[in-house]
């Protein structure tokens, strides 16, 4: 163990601050850790024939942009995608998703603090009803990728998983 007050080098064989090559490297290799890695499809039984024959890109969460406030994911560009889903269809996908989601999660505006107020005032019952802005907005985004499930994913044979499925975990 080193003290606070003491520097590390590098050393011949680049392991520079404790980091090896691996670590200072930005890209995943490609294999089931990589993001992009077609994984068999959790979302169906193992028998059926769809677990074989389909599989899933995991588009992960981007922590960076909310933080902890709202679900946003990252608009890296999974170049598996290439032949089904244009890098500028995909980004903006990705940036209607990030917009409906941080305005559905904000906690920091006048309807949050209101769903809050009434939903206290009713013993919660105002959320049990879909009542509030957060509800609202995630049942509208829902739909709205259901709908371009039906009218852009089928074409190409790509279909989004819905949210509420992977926990707002990946898209």
């Amino acid at each position: 163990p080193h003290s606070m007050h003491s520097q590390r080098t590098g050393t011949a064989d680049g392991d520079r601050d404790g980091l090896t090559a691996e670590d200072t490297n930005s890209e995943a290799p490609w294999g089931p850790k990589h993001p992009c890695f077609p994984h068999p499809n959790p979302h169906v039984p193992l028998d059926s024939p769809l677990y074989n024959s389909t599989r899933i890109i995991r588009v992960g969460r981007d922590w960076m942009q909310k933080g902890d406030l709202a679900p946003a994911f990252a608009n890296l560009y999974p170049e598996v995608l290439d032949p089904l889903v244009r890098e500028d269809d995909f980004r903006a996908l990705i940036k209607h998703i990030n917009r409906v989601l941080f305005d559905a999660f904000n906690p920091l505006t006048p309807r949050a603090a209101l769903d809050a107020v009434l939903g206290i005032a009713t013993f919660w019952l105002w959320d049990d009803f879909g009542l509030t802005k957060v509800k609202k907005k995630l049942a509208e985004l829902e739909a709205w990728l259901e709908k371009w499930n039906k009218d852009h994913g089928e074409k190409e044979g790509v279909v989004i998983i819905p949210l509420r499925r992977t926990g707002y975990m990946t898209l």
